[in-house]
């Protein structure tokens, strides 16, 4: 990155159609700042989710873009963070998962739960077995469907959320992970079928622990 430089995570809903993509790069561009990269992701519904890092000067401010999309119609820019060195989500969930398999059973968990945070951006992440998750709404529904599912949820009259369940396995379920981020951040297909096959590589590592232990 070029001194005086810094660079953006931008999250933008857009339409999913044909184009869609180019008018959101071109408002990008014409905000002055240059796309480093461009992460897809796919969502059920006429809407996608994308994930664009840019690299900017550090006088650049991300309510100029947000404001320009809006009137254009191209898009929403849900959310912007500056990047740090540190800031690849992918890394700190593999990171974690490297420590769920040389740590000792008691830790699995506690990691596990780190990976969601990283792999789904999620604010709170929580493992519950079977007979807990039936006891919440949005788990109750995962368990029932076999299948991961997002909920809008409402904890109070100003605290409204999206709630991610999903079971570490469709046929036989022994666990919900269940992971909350604000309501103006979606989960996307691709940060769903992220938190299932991460579930089903701690599924995997403590039935083969368990099994070694007999």
């Amino acid at each position: 990155m070029l001194p005086g430089m810094v660079a953006y995570r931008l999250r933008i809903e857009l339409p999913d159609r044909p184009g869609a993509l180019a008018g959101v790069t071109s408002e990008i561009a014409e905000s002055n700042a240059n796309i480093l990269s461009i992460d897809v992701h796919e969502v059920d519904g006429n809407t996608a989710i994308d994930e664009i890092v840019v690299e900017v000067s550090d006088d650049w401010a991300p309510g100029a873009l947000a404001g320009s999309m809006a009137l254009s119609g191209v898009g929403n820019l849900l959310s912007s963070r500056l990047v740090v060195a540190s800031d690849d989500p992918v890394t700190a969930a593999l990171e974690a998962v490297v420590a769920m398999v040389a740590g000792n059973p008691a830790s699995v968990d506690a990691e596990c739960c780190s990976a969601l945070l990283s792999l789904a951006l999620g604010s709170s992440a929580r493992l519950l077995d079977i007979e807990a998750a039936v006891l919440d709404a949005t788990g109750r529904l995962a368990v029932d469907r076999r299948g991961p599912i997002v909920s809008r949820v409402e904890e109070g009259a100003d605290q409204v959320s999206w709630v991610l369940a999903a079971p570490d396995d469709a046929t036989d379920p022994h666990t919900v992970a269940l992971v909350t981020r604000p309501i103006d951040m979606r989960f996307s297909a691709t940060e769903v079928s992220r938190v299932e096959a991460l579930l089903r590589i701690r599924r995997s590592l403590l039935i083969g622990r368990a099994t070694v232990a007999q």
